[in-house]
């Protein structure tokens, strides 16, 4: 997941963050992961990321089994 998103696995253990969660769709069955992270963290490491808005990114269920 580190690579996904850019960063290190030391620096991504530094962020606070939601870990990963699920969006289901009404049948139950996964289609997209997501991380929120908090605005209170480094500002260059959140600007490295893919982040939206909200600071969160999204993932699909392909990206995070490679």
């Amino acid at each position: 997941m580190t690579s996904l998103l850019g960063v290190s696995e030391e620096e991504f253990q530094k962020l606070s963050h939601s870990g990963v969660r699920d969006l289901k769709d009404s049948y139950g069955v996964v289609y997209k992961y997501y991380i929120q992270f908090s605005p209170n963290n480094d500002r260059e490491l959140l600007e490295r990321m893919n982040l939206n808005r909200s600071n969160t990114v999204y993932f699909t269920p392909e990206q995070l089994s490679k």
